[in-house]
């Protein structure tokens, strides 16, 4: 029979990503052909452990990880920050993903199997100070700071002549527009009502983040 097929991209924990055929398809024939996910670009080194592959079922070395390490594996697409408590943080996105690098040359390779020895954690915010923020649904531009606990704190900039005077004329070019559901992880400080001396040379423009 003639049916739509669905895909959905996961982080092992959530659906990141689905989509639905727009045309029905007809399978013809059925195929004995079993496809793997090549190991050939894992990159870290073997603990010595094996476990589980998700994907084929098999079992796989288990890959060396350490805090501060940015990973994927060969058959999901996602990039996860490693942090202190040995979590894997999840990037929704690549310019969140490029606050924090300028390429994906840092980003080592490890087995499938690894994932799932590791907790699944937040999804990370844009790395505070290197761009200014707002929510898709509202026009208010905020300032996002390092709030002291590994997070980011929103601070809302309350006019545009103070934007100007901390990030120039051409600060509109520095906002990025943050989804809603993230915005709950952001902690909130005080509003900036008047101009303060910020570190311009380690941001990046909106454009610079998605090149």
């Amino acid at each position: 029979g003639n049916d739509k097929i669905k895909v959905e991209g996961t982080d092992l924990a959530n659906i990141l990503a689905s989509d639905t055929s727009n045309a029905a398809f007809q399978i013809v024939t059925a195929s004995t052909t079993t496809t793997t996910p090549s190991t050939s670009d894992v990159t870290e080194p073997s603990t010595g452990t094996t476990g589980v592959s998700p994907v084929t079922g098999l079992m796989e070395e288990i890959s060396v990880v350490n805090a501060g390490d940015y990973i994927r594996s060969p058959y999901f697409s996602t990039v996860y920050y490693i942090n202190a408590s040995l979590q894997r943080r999840p990037f929704m996105d690549l310019q969140t993903y490029m606050t924090y690098q300028s390429s994906f040359a840092t980003v080592k390779t490890v087995t499938d199997a690894t994932l799932t020895t590791l907790t699944l954690g937040t999804p990370m915010l844009p790395q505070a100070g290197v761009t200014l923020v707002k929510i898709q649904s509202d026009n208010k531009v905020y300032q996002t700071v390092d709030d002291g606990n590994g997070g980011v704190e929103l601070r809302w900039i309350t006019s545009e002549a103070i934007a100007k005077a901390m990030y120039g004329n051409a600060w509109a070019d520095y906002v990025i527009d943050v989804s809603a559901t993230l915005f709950p992880r952001y902690s909130r400080g005080a509003d900036v009502s008047a101009a303060v001396t910020v570190d311009r040379t380690v941001m990046k423009t909106r454009m610079a983040l998605n090149s």
